[in-house]
């Protein structure tokens, strides 16, 4: 007899988080896409709830699509969107989808080939705008299934979710807004440990407010009673049965179900003359776990139908019907039956988006019975689902691969891994890649193929943006390839080994690499990889400011490329040719060359090299004192579409514009992010830049021995770039700290190295050398040093070279001439906005004034300073003018702000501030500021007081406009 179903047929207790939902749906129906995550224990009703949420999207004739991931070690890249969208191709027209989506199809071909034909699918280049590519793709698509009427996608049980599926969806769901999609994510939050990928989204989501989060709790008794009484309807429920299946389920409804079946199984439970009789309820012993009651169900099915389940389970926790067959051994009609006896007993349920294939009806039952068969048993399941998959043409390779393994046939598994992988890097999957070759490798003897399969792990991690985890591979492999006679297929992996070295910041071991790959591809002639090489040894002049030399390299490249009819060679030559040039003194052709590389970049969607582009205009802009463009080059640079790589070099390109134009806080706060961004994927070069810069903006503030600590190495720098920053730093932090003689040995490092050309990149340098050589008196090599920038540089008139012969003068005991030189400089960077440097310059202006006997012009310069350095975080010049002040005994006037904080109107936000302005643009209160931040409501007040008297506005909608122009959003 086929037991009663214990089913709820109705949500119960869950009206405030599916009213929720119903708002995010309703949001997106109107244009105001999101992603919201669901979070829950397993079998807490994430699933139930999603699905009254996809109930009344479609009653609003909203499209609906659903994926989820799988518990397998290793999957499909991107499994749950294949399976939401794959279930939307496989009944849409696909003419029409191809029209709607035009060029960006091209960029689906490695996840969904139906919508390409194989003449129209294009080669990939490189690994960050191929990927970018796809995910834009990705979106356009669902925009398509989306339509008028708008699309929800579902896609449950994230905390087992890969890498890339985690990426994608990061990526999508800062790209939501403007449009009518809802994402709703389902996962288990102790599931989630610190390492997995999206453990670190969630969080970020959380602190940036960038998606809804509704967690959901247990049921309360009462509404565990309401749930019994809808499953089991016009029957009295006794309170004592009522508390003992709440107290067992502790409010999982899920769990709940399963003991109530299994009441229901024993008997425990009767009907009498419509009412419910507990026998012994006190004495009655419900069983310790879900799992009990899931295996007692299976042990009640016939031996057959129990073999099927578990086989079934052992296939996954969705499962086509024909290759259960297959992998059961048995014929079809026991398999039907035992599929039919599964579903009545509440085992699995058929999966209505995709045709014959069935599904567990929760994890949990599936996790139970694949738990439940011994290892051995299970390894020949396991055996059993691999020759079955190995029957099929079309099963995934990844899906074979994961049954090998589990069966323990390593050597069958060896190739199907390998196939997988290269499957997994055609799909932009680079980190399920890296899992599958890291599989194979540990059971590959032959020396050849262990070195192919070390250099294509070496290269996956290097397209994942791992250098610190590839160079390795690639080392141990690259010989072995070369053994067998294979150089050509080598130069291929000696090229990232290279890409890898310089990111790590061994330039001498990138150079030898290169050196390489340019000795075995040269007599070939012309080649899109010949180029690179060429671009690279350029890049390296470059750094080690070589640039003349660099030029040439990269004008080689861009000639090789042109002659090869390779697109990224060619624009990222001109990359080098342009910043080259501009070092060389032809800015105006230097940042046509980059505005023309930057454009072309954008076109063909080469995003990584719009970024350098980008960031270097920035960068190099910020140098030669011409701020406000920068900032231009830096909104640019924002706008580009996020990658890990574009989101490292924004944040260092925004902190080195900032500290340019003396903005001092904001730069900090930039520089932090970028070497955060750059320790997490190891990115030395990228680190010991932000070390620069941080040091920088320390000093600024004040923190003169931190500044110090800060500062990398001589031992750590290996180009003359890195090298040029930190003494100039170093000198400028001695200066500061009134360390002459420390100051001047790093000047004489300059002043006795004539290697040490005048650039953009070293002016400054020169500069600060000049002026610790005049404090020391050493006025004849100041005089030296000044000429030799003079001499070398194509304009004269230059703010640091009028710096520079201001301080001379200065030293020389000629004060009209140094004030006019100074004056004549402060001016300059005034009115290019570059306010740190000019307060320098003021304050040695006023010691000028000082000398002449102009008091009142002396005070007037240093109050300049001290406003400046009050409103942009530079206490250090604040703090230095106001010892000048006291030392000519003038008073400063009265400065205190009216906001009780000790910083005027105008002053810049600190950073608790700025996190408050941040949760008032999100729209919460004060109270839940306060509850949020952990502070007291009344210093939640306070702040808010601050912020608006600060920014001089009137309101909270103010604050919230200020915010999201500052993209602190």
């Amino acid at each position: 007899m086929v037991t009663e179903r214990a089913l709820c047929p109705v949500l119960i207790g869950r009206d405030l988080e599916l009213q929720a939902l119903d708002d995010a749906l309703r949001a997106a129906r109107r244009g105001e896409g999101q992603a919201v995550l669901l979070a829950g224990d397993a079998g807490i009703g994430k699933s139930r709830l999603a699905h009254e949420l996809e109930r009344r999207a479609q009653a609003d004739r909203m499209k609906s699509l659903w994926g989820g991931c799988t518990p397998a070690d290793i999957a499909l890249p991107y499994l749950p969107f294949l399976e939401a969208i794959g279930s939307y191709l496989a009944s849409a027209d696909l003419d029409w989808v191809g029209s709607r989506l035009g060029p960006a199809r091209l960029a689906l071909a490695p996840l969904f080939p139906q919508l390409v034909p194989e003449a129209e699918r294009v080669a990939i280049t490189s690994p960050a705008d191929s990927k970018l590519r796809l995910f834009e793709s990705i979106l356009a698509l669902l925009q398509a299934a989306a339509g008028t009427r708008g699309l929800l996608i579902v896609l449950e049980d994230l905390h087992w979710a890969d890498a890339s599926t985690c990426e994608l969806l990061g990526y999508l769901a800062r790209r939501l807004r403007g449009t009518r999609i809802l994402v709703l994510v389902t996962y288990r939050a102790e599931e989630l440990v610190s390492a997995h990928p999206l453990s670190a989204l969630v969080g970020a989501w959380r602190n940036q407010h960038a998606a809804g989060v509704i967690e959901l709790g247990p049921l309360s008794a009462e509404q565990v009673g309401e749930m019994v009484r809808t499953i089991v309807p016009n029957e009295s429920i006794p309170h004592a049965f009522r508390d003992l299946l709440s107290a067992r389920c502790e409010g999982n409804p899920f769990v709940l179900e399963e003991l109530l079946r299994h009441c229901l199984d024993r008997g425990f439970v009767f009907r009498t003359e419509s009412q419910w009789d507990g026998r012994a309820i006190a004495d009655f012993k419900l069983p310790r776990t879900v799992r009990d009651t899931l295996l007692a169900r299976l042990e009640r099915l016939p031996r057959a139908h129990a073999e099927v389940a578990k086989i079934a389970a052992v296939l996954g926790s969705s499962f086509d019907y024909w290759t259960l067959v297959a992998a059961s051994g048995r014929d079809q009609e026991t398999v039907e039956r035992a599929l039919q006896s599964c579903v009545e007993h509440q085992l699995m349920e058929e999966d209505h988006d995709a045709p014959v294939r069935y599904r567990f009806r929760h994890a949990l039952t599936h996790e139970a019975i694949y738990d439940s068969v011994a290892a051995p048993k299970r390894q020949q399941l396991h055996q059993r689902a691999a020759q079955a998959l190995q029957a099929s043409p079309q099963a995934p390779a990844v899906d074979l691969a994961h049954h090998l393994l589990a069966a323990g046939r390593w050597q069958e598994a060896i190739p199907v891994c390998l196939l997988a992988a290269e499957e997994a890097e055609r799909r932009l999957g680079y980190r399920e890649a890296i899992g599958l070759y890291t599989r194979a490798l540990a059971h590959i003897d032959d020396r050849f193929t262990r070195g192919q399969v070390l250099c294509q792990l070496g290269r996956a991690y290097a397209y994942a943006d791992d250098p610190g985890r590839a160079w390795p591979y690639l080392m141990e492999g690259i010989p072995q390839v070369e053994e067998s006679g294979r150089t050509r297929e080598a130069a291929g992996f000696r090229f990232w080994l290279g890409r890898c070295f310089w990111e790590r910041y061994r330039p001498d071991l990138a150079r030898v690499e290169y050196e390489r790959v340019r000795a075995i591809l040269e007599p070939d002639g012309p080649s899109e990889a010949l180029a690179n090489a060429y671009v690279l040894l350029g890049a390296l002049e470059f750094f080690q400011f070589r640039f003349s030399k660099g030029l040439l390299l990269a004008q080689h490249a861009v000639g090789l490329a042109e002659a090869a009819h390779a697109d990224v060679p060619r624009i990222w030559g001109t990359f080098y040719v342009g910043a080259a040039r501009m070092e060389l003194g032809h800015l105006s052709e230097g940042l046509d060359d980059l505005d023309r590389c930057y454009q072309e970049a954008v076109a063909r969607g080469y995003t990584w090299l719009a970024v350098n582009a980008a960031g270097s205009s920035c960068w190099g802009l910020g140098l030669v004192l011409r701020g406000p463009e920068a900032v231009q080059w830096l909104a640019l640079l924002q706008r580009l579409p996020q990658t890990a790589y574009r989101d490292r070099a924004a944040a260092f390109a925004e902190g080195a514009t900032y500290y340019e134009l003396g903005d001092v806080t904001r730069s900090l706060m930039a520089i932090e992010k970028a070497l955060q961004l750059a320790r997490e994927t190891d990115a030395t070069v990228w680190i010991i830049r932000s070390k620069i810069y941080k040091a920088r903006n320390l000093a600024a503030c004040g923190n003169l021995n931190e500044a110090l600590a800060v500062l990398p190495h001589d031992d750590e720098l290996r180009e003359q770039l890195e090298r040029s920053f930190t003494l100039e730093t170093r000198t400028r932090i001695f200066l500061d700290r009134q360390e002459t003689e420390r100051a001047i040995s790093e000047a004489h490092k300059i002043l006795e190295d004539p290697e040490w050309e005048p650039s953009h990149f070293t002016l400054r340098l020169f500069d600060v050398a000049v002026e610790a050589l005049i404090i020391a008196g050493e006025l004849e090599g100041a005089r030296q040093l000044a000429a030799r920038a003079r001499n070398g540089w194509i304009d004269p008139q230059h703010p640091y070279l009028m710096r520079m012969a201001g301080n001379v003068a200065l030293g020389d005991g000629d004060l009209v001439k140094a004030e006019e030189c100074l004056a004549w400089s402060a001016e300059a960077m005034r009115q290019a906005g570059h306010r740190l440097e000019e307060s320098r310059t003021r304050r040695r202006l006023a010691e000028v004034h000082a000398r002449r006997g102009d008091r009142t012009a002396a005070a007037t310069e240093l109050r300049q300073v001290v406003a400046y350095a009050a409103a942009s975080g530079a206490t250090f010049e604040g703090r230095r003018a106001d010892e000048l002040l006291r030392d000519l005994g003038l008073k400063l006037e009265d400065r205190t702000a009216a906001d009780g904080s000790g910083a005027p109107p105008g002053a810049p936000l600190s950073q608790r501030e700025r996190e408050v302005a941040v949760l008032v643009a999100h729209g919460l209160s004060n109270k839940q500021i306060a509850l949020r931040l952990r502070i007291a409501e009344r210093t939640a007040e306070n702040h808010l007081e601050h912020i608006l008297n600060r920014l001089g506005f009137q309101s909270r909608a103010q604050v919230a406009a200020w915010a999201a122009q500052e993209r602190l959003l």
